[in-house]
């Protein structure tokens, strides 16, 4: 039977295209979730336009099967498919059945589709590629929701209560949609909709949404109802319109009421100019039983929209280097090492290339300082030179036409053996390849050559001093602005030749002092008439500076789109304050992707490796064996439960794991009868968030995160580490991206109650609609606002359901409140609230006191928090300090900077590696002032007696 009506798909062609055409485009890498392989094979689509709108996303179908005229896809992995854009910008996708079922992984389907969003100006045409075969890609957690028609019209097919497609509206006692047997008009299935007497009217439905339409074409929508005693009307209806404006005309296919046997309704009606989506489904405006059955949606008008489709084309590497075995320093065994892969799918050698890795992950998760003391990388098993700029790797290479070359990065705990290590570090290359004139402004008078600057107005100075850093050099620009100065763009600039499809490394250091506003180094990119280009032209790199900062190093690649010819380099900002900068590079380069990340192997003599955890910590396949097994030791006081968590690892995979638990014994033979042996499959994923957005997560962000085995997300506002807090619009976006989705948004707004100089604080409870409220989690407590943390009172906001599967959990793991405490906690809830408004007002005064003196100490930098009662602070900027008791005699990470504040100025703070931010410090101003003033006093002192 025909699921897809004939005329309801756009009408699409399959042709062969011509082999040289498609041969222009290079083969795009590295696509989404590549798992350290590439794409052996993609198939070239041509669209054409010839309609009065412009494409924006329209989905069109692609045919999946092995003829002439099909998608060559068929058997293929659903998660090795990918689609890029001419300009090589992965899009959204969506395989389905030929009933419209998505598939989203295991072998692809002949009669199947691939759904791919198209965008195509008027009377044009657009290149798309789809890529498949690559045995290591990833399945993606996301897919192309919407259809080029109305797919299963007959509801025959489905599962569990909702035929395939469709979508029941939610029931309750008196309106129900369903999914019946009952005497279907045709086949063995139909839709039925249910309304008590008595009942108030609503539009419940079983709809169907996302269908691609043509605007301005002319449709027929066909479909078939029955009633018993209807009071109001049955039928059809069909919105047509777009995502902004979804109504932009309404037909109904009205069948009428009472009682009749099955009955046809039709409507014919033109898709208004610009519309682009509609959305069907079933009528039971008022009380009674309705049936309804085989929809069909008939574009009654040729299509102007048409896709081509070309045969296979094929990209075979060989590959060399992989598999080396471990290296060892000496007697040195490294804790992790990471695949590092470079492919050349060119006809032509790469020669003297530099190779550039981010290695912020080795450095994020190894204990050591400075990635230069702790990295050795090795090709085919023999270390070769490598240096580091901050977190970018960069070594030089050769690599053959056609071919995928593999190196090693090995990190260290505590260090290298320099008798065993690499060569000297690879400098020299960068400056040879350095494209920028004038890189450190040695060169020239007062007006270093190859720059230029913005006109000295009011008040501003542009000079050339000595830099005063290491490495030395002679000569670096400064530029200050008066703070009362009008707001403007000023600064040094370069223009620099570069080429089309390649990937450029900008790096530079800058130093900051008494910026009010941010300063970074921006990047426009123009094409050779001196246009912007079209594709990201304004750009740059950072993160901002603000205060007063010591000698900053400021990175990033960027790749260059097809019309882009000139590089233009602003060293630039629109702030007051005094800003430096030196050493600017500009280097053509190859980046390197990571492939696999494993961690010290057992050992091939020792079967089985076990260790103990933290339990609250999450053990990963690349995390390094311990070199020694330690005792475990658990402490718990009478009716608490402590949980133990332990890792095991083989040196060979093992197919089955057992664990069988003997009675805890105690130091006197005490044993400890009744301990739980439970495995917990729950995988915590941490979508990363940064400064520049408030260490708030962005909604596209946690769109992009969220699969179908996510089962709730975890939101803090205000936060705890960061002060962070989500304005009314931000939640709104967060919320409106979970009701998406099945899975429960758990918000914590333990720290409500404190936010600062007019902030809004709203729940996201709030902002929800009726039916998304179900799967929103609040958490609250009386521990921040009344500052009774010892009192242990919390609770949540939730269904009856969720609420007694938390109490379910929350009886076997901690003893329930005291009656003491619950009254006291119903005073603080209903008794005056003038101490909360007072103690709100003592900590503003408190934060703008802490985050001053901490933006007084050179080095750091800290952001003004909306709420809670904690400043975070970015002290990257004392790295390097000189420090006896730093593992490498300065200080190289947030934990030594921890310690060194604590010993030497009595000034305690939390690292920010504690939270996933390394690299930061949390402060508490839930203290005096005179504390505060204190603490931080001595800090800085600490830090200027370090920096002599």
């Amino acid at each position: 039977m025909d699921r897809f009506p004939r005329l309801a798909l756009l009408a699409l062609s399959f042709l062969s295209i011509s082999s040289a055409r498609a041969a222009d485009a290079p083969w795009h890498h590295p696509l989404y979730l590549h798992g350290g392989g590439y794409w052996r094979q993609r198939i070239p689509v041509e669209v054409q336009n010839r309609g009065g709108d412009a494409l924006a996303g329209r989905p069109i179908a692609l045919a999946i099967g092995s003829g002439d005229e099909q998608a060559d896809l068929a058997g293929q992995r659903a998660e090795a498919i990918r689609v890029v854009d001419q300009d090589g910008a992965e899009v959204l996708f969506g395989i389905r059945t030929g009933v419209g079922e998505l598939i989203t992984s295991g072998p692809m389907p002949a009669g199947g589709m691939l759904l791919v969003p198209v965008d195509c100006p008027v009377q044009a045409s657009a290149r798309y590629y789809v890529y498949f075969d690559n045995p290591s890609a990833g399945e993606v957690p996301d897919f192309l929701a919407d259809q080029p028609g109305l797919v299963n019209g007959d509801v025959e097919l489905g599962q569990a209560d909702a035929p395939s497609g469709w979508k029941h509206d939610a029931a309750d006692r008196e309106h129900q949609a369903l999914w019946t047997d009952e005497r279907p008009q045709s086949g063995k299935r139909c839709l039925k909709t249910v309304v008590a007497d008595g009942a108030e009217p609503t539009w419940i439905a079983t709809r169907q949404g996302g269908l691609a339409m043509i605007g301005g074409a002319r449709y027929r929508m066909r479909a078939w109802v029955r009633a018993e005693n209807v009071k109001g009307n049955a039928g059809w209806y069909i919105h047509v319109g777009t995502r902004g404006n979804p109504m932009m005309i309404s037909p109904m296919l009205n069948a009428g009421d009472g009682t009749f046997d099955w009955k046809e309704v039709t409507a014919d009606f033109t898709a208004p100019a610009g519309a682009n989506l509609a959305d069907l489904g079933t009528v039971l405006r008022g009380t009674g039983t309705a049936w309804f059955d085989h929809a069909s949606l008939e574009l009654l008008d040729s299509s102007p929209i048409s896709a081509t489709a070309g045969r296979p084309q094929t990209m075979q590497l060989e590959e060399t280097g992989a598999d080396a075995p471990w290296y060892a320093a000496g007697q040195l065994l490294p804790e992790r090492r990471v695949a590092l892969k470079v492919f050349n799918f060119g006809d032509r050698r790469l020669e003297k290339k530099l190779v550039t890795w981010d290695a912020a992950m080795l450095k994020a998760r190894s204990r050591s300082g400075a990635l230069d003391d702790s990295l050795v990388v090795t090709q085919d098993g023999k270390p070769v030179a490598a240096t580091c700029l901050d977190t970018m790797l960069l070594l030089e290479a050769d690599v053959p036409a056609r071919s995928a070359q593999t190196w090693y990065a090995y990190s260290f705990a505590d260090g290298r053996s320099s008798a065993s290590g690499p060569p000297a570090p690879l400098i020299s290359p960068a400056q040879r390849a350095n494209l920028v004139e004038n890189s450190g402004f040695e060169e020239g008078g007062a007006e270093p050559s190859g720059w230029t600057h913005t006109s000295a107005d009011h008040g501003a100075r542009f000079a050339v001093e000595a830099p005063g850093r290491q490495p030395p050099g002679k000569r670096c620009v400064r530029m200050t602005v008066p703070h009362d100065a009008p707001k403007a763009w000023r600064g040094w600039r370069q223009s620099v030749r570069v080429e089309a499809g390649k990937t450029y490394l900008l790096a530079a250091w800058l130093k900051g002092e008494d910026i009010r506003g941010s300063a970074q180094v921006h990047v426009h990119l123009r094409t050779a008439g001196g246009e912007l280009s079209r594709t990201n032209p304004m750009t740059g790199i950072g993160p901002p500076l603000s205060g007063t900062t010591d000698w900053t190093l400021m990175s990033g690649l960027f790749t260059m789109p097809e019309d882009t010819a000139h590089f233009d380099i602003h060293l630039t900002m629109e702030a007051g304050g005094t800003l430096r900068h030196d050493d600017v590079l500009l280097a053509e380069v190859v980046p390197a992707t990571s492939a696999t990340s494993e961690g010290r192997p057992v050992a091939d003599s020792e079967p089985v490796r076990i260790w103990p955890a933290p339990a609250v910590a999450k053990v990963f396949r690349d995390d390094p064996v311990p070199l020694e097994s330690r005792a475990a030791w658990i402490s718990a006081a009478r009716l608490e439960k402590e949980p133990l968590q332990i890792a095991v690892r083989g040196s060979r995979p093992m197919k089955e794991v057992r664990v069988e638990l003997d009675p805890l014994t105690g130091p006197e033979g005490r044993r400890l009868e009744g301990a739980q042996v439970r495995v917990v499959g729950a995988t915590p994923v941490v979508v990363e968030t940064t400064e520049a957005d408030g260490f708030l997560l962005r909604p596209e962000a946690l769109a992009a995160a969220l699969t179908p085995k996510t089962k709730a997300v975890i939101l803090c506002t205000p936060s705890n580490p960061t002060g962070g807090a989500y304005p009314r619009a931000w939640l709104q976006e967060i919320v409106d991206v979970m009701a998406e989705h099945d899975a429960f948004l758990v918000v914590d707004e333990i720290y409500a109650s404190l936010v600062y100089e007019g902030f809004e604080q709203v729940s996201a409870l709030t902002l929800a609609s009726e039916a998304a409220r179900d799967r929103i989690i609040v958490i609250d407590g009386v521990s921040k606002t009344y500052a009774m943390t010892g009192w242990r009172i919390g609770w949540s906001i939730t269904t009856p359901a969720i609420a007694k599967a938390l109490d379910v959990v929350q009886s076997q793991s901690t003893t329930n409140p005291t009656a003491l405490a619950q009254s006291a906690t119903i005073a603080a809830l209903e008794g005056p609230q003038d101490s909360v408004v007072a103690m709100r007002e003592r900590f503003a005064t408190r934060r703008t006191l802490m985050v001053n003196l901490l933006r007084a100490i050179p080095g750091v930098q800290c952001r003004m928090p909306e709420g809670a009662f904690y400043a975070f602070a970015d002290i990257r900027g004392l790295y390097g300090l000189p420090w006896a008791k730093a593992k490498g005699g300065v200080l190289a990470d947030d934990v030594e900077v921890a310690t060194f504040l604590l010993e030497e100025a009595g000034c305690a703070a939390v690292p920010g590696s504690a939270f996933g931010a390394p690299g930061y410090l949390r402060f508490s101003y839930a203290t005096s002032e005179q504390n505060i003033e204190a603490g931080l006093a001595a800090a800085k002192a600490a830090v200027a007696r370090a920096r002599g």
